[in-house]
């Protein structure tokens, strides 16, 4: 029979167990607990006197808060409460055990102070106490009661206990004996700090986040009924979080938007108002609400951690006034898990949808039109007149809606009419044009009216600015973003660097933008964001009045006047009518183009497209530019805007037949080349509705689809998304080659992406597969000594030396070098790079006297043209490598110093050329940490290895395949440290991402889990060992070609391991197996086969030693 009692305690059990076992393992973590139990051990000896499982934590765990909740839910029986509503206070208090975070401090709190352990659960029950029914609130206190105390109690049984307990008590003694000298240093500097008291304000440092509009003012504004009933959130803390419904046009954000002002003007902590038109858009503003309160997101995590992370944050901060709002909700059920809670946190939204909101605890402010008088009073007042009749026929026809007549007050106002002309031409207009009524809600036929008079009225009489641009600007505000177009592109003028960049040729147009878009202002019939402009944007009422009753043509030049705008930001024009006004490009610009297009093309002269048209820009004097990062700025700047416009058109069902149209297409596809050109992959997300739009809608005629379906597709491989990158580059292939629609360079272009995408998940063999494919079958009949081929050789010879295939590698290498420099000379940077390449194969097979006469000619040339180029540094770097290489291979200490001191400048100059973050920065910095490694200076390189990790995390997330390499040469640098358990744990890290990320074919795995298995063997865990060897070589086997030096690697480990194990019985049968295999599959002259015939026969000398 089910206990009533235990069952809804079943999760809290859960959830206690999980706290346990993380403070457990952060513990064991921090101070590199040399005992090897793991944490369900440690617990279980703990909680049960026993080993055991995480099951048998769990049950002994949910045992105990059984027997502590028995006698109040017998309580609860008593008093009629069923015990299915016990549910919700336990899911609560689960949630206040899954939102605590840091786990170790916790612990330590237990430790030394368990009050303040029973404090921080208290505080952390106070916000979620206000979500419980009021009789189930004593059953919810006495159960945070008996998890504190059952927290404590097992606290104190842990084996860390101890541990904590004596670090606790060598700490305070230490800080007692650092608090004395302290008061001494600190007595001199008392007047000092008292003087920065008194100057300095207390206040806490404020954050007002989001698109508010701005509030109207004086004879505008109309104090109303429901202000009164929302402005006790101010005064109450603990209210429940509030919805203003009613229909568009009533006022509800308006509303809210006096409450967050009143809000800032109280110098709240918080005041936030996030754009809730659709869950992407909330989720996107939530993570920039994130990145503004300084959330870490240093790992680079995902949307729905970096929010999880915030409303941590919210939780558990010290109580405090704060306002979030969430406008414009289309259901509730796009705010599910979107909603934050804390103390003191206020939460409002507004909507048109009345359905749900009181059933999942929301109180419900209805928010009806004006009254009579209101309207009245507000007509009279912003029109300065006195008719009164008037008025009142006029607020009737509009239905008392208050957009519909603040609109009528503000034409009447600007044409200075009075209310009964006003009212005649309203009645005209209606006769004139078929005015459709705004469908839903009660709206009047004259509110649409009202509307479209307003807009023609203002466009017919602006008294700045031009009807053209009128109608653009009006037209692109109701198609683009509902949240709103960055006001630059409406207004040039808006950021005053533009003003004095702009020659007299578009200083009219320019100046014809801002006045217009001043009038509409002024007309209330656009609005901007507050305290900074940034955001102009319509009413959505007004925007859809605007595309209802415009007409089909009219409906076309809305989608011109959008595209306009996004093709306009996207490739600014170039204005051959200002040739008498160019002026030289400064060769300063030009190097920081080229310095910012290595990130694309590292190894290239050439200039990127955005490159090439920000050139054309400075030649004819549009743009001024002499830095670096405010060149990238800018770039990312408007690349942001446009994503974020895109983004809006694909989720808005009336902006998505833009998406059609082909010069929006183009704005998409160079967005996705773009973002990738500038390092922002993992904004491709935010496409990815758009692409499969324009991918599932487009004309099957467009050659923009497959364009923006392999851009896509690259942007992923670039974000670390491979294996969704191969699989689109598979699918577009086979689409392809089914329609047979493409030119033989797209096609040609497809498959060498697949086979690129291929290498770059690990599947090397396909790869080598595919390429061979298209030498043979693709480029038949096409010279080999033209580009194009050369271009996929070198690709081909690259896939052979990954495989381990040096042999197979190095000829085609030689080849492709002699091909270049006859097709285009021997100082050319592709051939350059050809003999780069064939240099580093060199190096990898040992031929060091061969790869350092290579690099040396690379070097004499490259030095001729510019000292500190990109490429420059990179050959120098591995002319650096090989010499150490070769010096260690030697024993020569002096060329090993050397080739470090020729790495430290190289890393000195990337900081110059580039910046401390530039991914070719963390690749020199870990090249350096390598050498300082193999001269013996270990802890040198550990410390650079770790900042580098850092640096790496930081710039290009925490799972991308050169973050890992950098957390396996960090591994290995601790190995060598004899910090074993810190470097196992980063391999075995470093194995389990490598099979996730690039899938389990990929070869680096194979190089890991080597060192792992080293690891193993020299901290004396020789069954690890064992186990990862022989899992290893069945994997080579498995994975790579016979020749590849990998396996002799393996080989060699396996047989350390069993020399380390004393068991050369044991390896003598294994070896025999072994040679049996591999005779058979590869003949006895092979290498493999002489190598494990080589290592036998010295097990079988050891053992007759011996004896």
């Amino acid at each position: 029979m089910v206990d009533p009692v235990a069952t809804p305690l079943i999760n809290v059990g859960v959830a206690l167990t999980s706290m346990l076992l993380n403070a457990t393992q952060q513990q064991q973590a921090a101070t590199i607990v040399t005992d090897a139990r793991d944490p369900i051990t440690f617990l279980t000896q703990a909680i049960l006197g026993r080993r055991g499982t995480k099951k048998d934590i769990e049950r002994t765990v949910h045992k105990d808060l059984t027997l502590r909740m028995r006698e109040m839910s017998e309580r609860c029986h008593r008093d009629g409460i069923n015990s299915d509503r016990l549910a919700s206070p336990c899911a609560e208090v689960e949630d206040i055990l899954n939102a605590i975070d840091d786990h170790e401090q916790l612990l330590e709190q237990a430790v030394h102070d368990p009050d303040a352990v029973r404090a921080l659960f208290e505080e952390q029950a106070r916000s979620s106490r206000i979500q419980i029914d009021e009789r189930l609130v004593p059953y919810f206190d006495e159960l945070v009661k008996a998890v504190t105390e059952l927290y404590v109690t097992y606290a104190e049984r842990s084996s860390n206990y101890e541990q904590l307990a004596l670090k606790q008590l060598l700490k305070s003694d230490r800080e007692n004996r650092e608090t004395w000298a302290q008061i001494h240093e600190t007595i001199a500097d008392v007047p000092h700090k008292v003087a920065e008291l008194v100057s300095s304000e207390s206040k806490p440092s404020r954050v007002f986040f989001g698109r508010r509009p701005d509030v109207v003012t004086e004879n505008r504004f109309v104090a109303r009924s429901e202000q009164e009933h929302l402005n006790a959130l101010i005064t109450n803390p603990t209210k429940q979080p509030t919805v203003l419904v009613g229909m568009r046009g009533c006022g509800k954000t308006q509303l809210a938007a006096v409450l967050a002002k009143k809000c800032e003007d109280l110098n709240w902590i918080l005041v936030a108002w996030v754009n809730a038109g659709s869950p992407e858009s909330i989720t996107s503003d939530l993570v920039e609400l994130a990145r503004e309160l300084k959330i870490n997101m240093s790992d680079q995590p995902t949307a729905e951690t970096i929010i999880h992370r915030l409303f941590t944050r919210l939780k558990s901060a010290v109580p405090s006034d704060r306002l979030i709002v969430f406008d414009n909700v289309e259901d509730i059920d796009d705010l599910r898990g979107l909603v934050p809670r804390g103390n003191g946190l206020r939460v409002v939204a507004t909507t048109t949808n009345n359905t749900g909101w009181e059933h999942q605890g929301w109180d419900t402010i209805k928010v009806g039109v004006f009254n009579r008088d209101e309207s009245i009073k507000y007509l009279l007042t912003a029109t300065e007149s006195t008719d009164r009749d008037a008025a009142d026929a006029l607020a009737d026809r509009l239905g008392d809606l208050p957009l519909a007549i603040a609109q009528a007050a503000a034409t009447a106002h600007n044409e200075r009419w009075t209310l009964q002309y006003y009212f005649k031409c309203l009645e005209e207009y209606d006769l004139a044009r078929v005015i459709h009524p705004v469908r839903g809600d009660s709206y009047t036929q004259g509110v649409a009216s009202a509307l479209a008079l307003a807009v023609d009225t203002a466009i017919k009489h602006l008294v700045r600015g031009t009807p053209g641009t009128a109608r653009r600007q009006l037209g692109a505000l109701a198609v683009l973003a509902e949240s709103g177009v960055p006001t630059r592109w409406l207004d040039p003028l808006w950021d005053p660097r533009n003003e004095a960049e702009l020659l007299e040729a578009d200083r009219d147009v320019a100046e014809d933008a801002h006045r217009t878009l001043a009038e509409l202002i002024d007309r209330s019939l656009v609005q901007q964001t507050t305290r900074d402009q940034r955001t102009t944007m319509l009413h959505r009422l007004l925007a859809r009045t605007l595309r209802e009753e415009w007409t089909e043509t009219q409906e076309d030049d809305l989608y011109d006047h959008a595209a306009y705008y996004l093709t306009t930001v996207n490739d600014p024009p170039t204005r051959t009518a200002c040739s008498n006004n160019q002026h030289d490009v400064g060769q300063h610009s030009r190097d920081n183009m080229k310095a910012l297009g290595t990130r694309a093309h590292p190894n290239s002269d050439e200039l990127h497209s955005v490159q090439e048209k920000t050139l054309e820009q400075i030649r004819d004097g549009l743009i001024q530019i002499s830095d670096l990062s405010q060149f990238e700025a800018e770039l990312r700047l408007t690349k942001t805007e446009i994503i974020e416009q895109l983004h809006a058109i694909s989720v808005q069902k009336h902006s998505q037949a833009q998406l059609h149209r082909p010069d929006v297409a183009r704005v998409l596809s160079d967005t996705l080349e773009d973002i990738s050109y500038l390092e922002m992959p993992h904004e491709a997300q935010k496409l990815a509705t758009a692409v499969e739009y324009v991918c599932a809608t487009g004309q099957r005629d467009c050659n923009l689809i497959p364009i923006i379906q392999k851009n896509y597709a690259l942007v992923m491989q670039r974000a670390g998304r491979v294996h969704e990158a191969v699989n689109r580059f598979e699918s577009l292939l086979k689409e392809d080659q089914e329609k047979a629609r493409s030119h033989f360079s797209i096609t040609l272009t497809m498959r060498s992406n697949l086979a690129f995408a291929y290498q770059n998940s690990g599947q090397t063999a396909r790869a080598i597969t595919r390429l061979e494919e298209i030498l043979h079958e693709d480029l038949t009949g096409i010279s080999h000594d033209s580009e194009i081929p050369l271009i996929i050789l070198n690709s081909l010879a690259l896939a052979y030396q990954n495989d381990g295939r040096l042999y197979d590698s190095i000829p085609l290498l030689e080849q492709n070098l002699r091909s270049y420099v006859t097709l285009l000379g021997n100082e050319h940077h592709h051939t350059q790079i050809a003999r780069n390449n064939l240099a580093y194969a060199y190096r990898e097979l040992g031929r060091f006297d061969d790869s350092l006469r290579e690099f040396e000619i690379a070097l004499s040339i490259l030095k001729r043209y510019q000292q500190n180029h990109q490429h420059t540094l990179v050959v120098t770097e591995n002319y650096a490598l090989t010499l150490r290489d070769k010096a260690r291979k030697e024993n020569d200490k002096e060329a090993i110093t050397t080739a470090i001191n020729t790495l430290r400048d190289c890393l000195k100059r990337h900081i110059d050329l580039l910046s401390q973050e530039h991914p070719h920065t963390l690749t020199a910095r870990n090249n350096l940490a390598d050498a300082l490694l193999d001269a013996g200076r270990a802890e040198e390189s550990i410390e650079l290895h770790s900042f580098n990790l850092r640096e790496h995390v930081r710039v290009l997330g925490p799972l991308h395949p050169y973050s890992l390499t950098i957390i396996n040469n960090l591994a290995s640098a601790l190995f060598i440290r004899c910090r074993f358990s810190e470097s196992i744990c980063l391999l075995k890290c470093c194995i389990r991402e490598y099979r996730r990320i690039l899938g389990p074919d990929h070869h680096e795995a194979l190089v890991v889990r080597n060192t792992l298995a080293a690891v193993y063997r020299e901290s004396g865990n020789y069954k690890g060992a064992l186990d990862a060897n022989q899992l290893n070589l069945s994997e080579c086997q498995r994975l790579l070609s016979p020749d590849a030096p990998q396996f002799i690697r393996v080989l060699n480990n396996l047989a350390l391991t069993y020399d380390r194990m004393d068991k050369r019985e044991d390896a003598i049968t294994e070896f025999d197996r072994i040679l049996k295999k591999y005779t058979a599959c590869y003949g006895k002259d092979h290498i493999l086969v002489t190598t494990v015939q080589s290592m036998r026969d010295a097990f079988t000398a050891d053992i007759a030693r011996f004896e």
